[in-house]
């Protein structure tokens, strides 16, 4: 994962997998390590300069909850939170199928 990070390389993983790295790490509680916090603020940043519009809710909704367990800075994670608040408004207006339990209890 540091690795991706350094070379700049995460567009060439697709955004489940990221989500699905990003959501390993918090399950493993490892927030405690630095790489793996630069990791996921390198993540939420490099979400925050992509189209969210065109993103999953599921892997929206990992991420942020990953980020928040690693213990991301809120400097960082509070715009992509909010591009996540207005795609999902977005959808609810637009008659989008309502969030599930899984997608309510993230």
């Amino acid at each position: 994962a540091e690795h991706l990070m350094r070379q700049g390389r995460m567009a060439s993983f697709s955004w489940p997998d990221l989500s699905s790295l990003a959501s390993a790490m918090a399950r493993a509680e490892l927030g405690h390590i630095s790489e793996v916090r630069s990791f996921a603020t390198s993540l939420v940043s490099y979400m925050g300069a992509t189209q969210c519009e065109g993103l999953g809710r599921q892997v929206l909704l990992n991420v942020a909850h990953s980020a928040v367990r690693l213990r991301i800075p809120r400097t960082v994670l509070e715009p992509v939170v909010l591009r996540i608040s207005e795609v999902l408004d977005f959808e609810a207006s637009s008659g989008a199928r309502p969030l599930n339990g899984i997608d309510l209890r993230q």
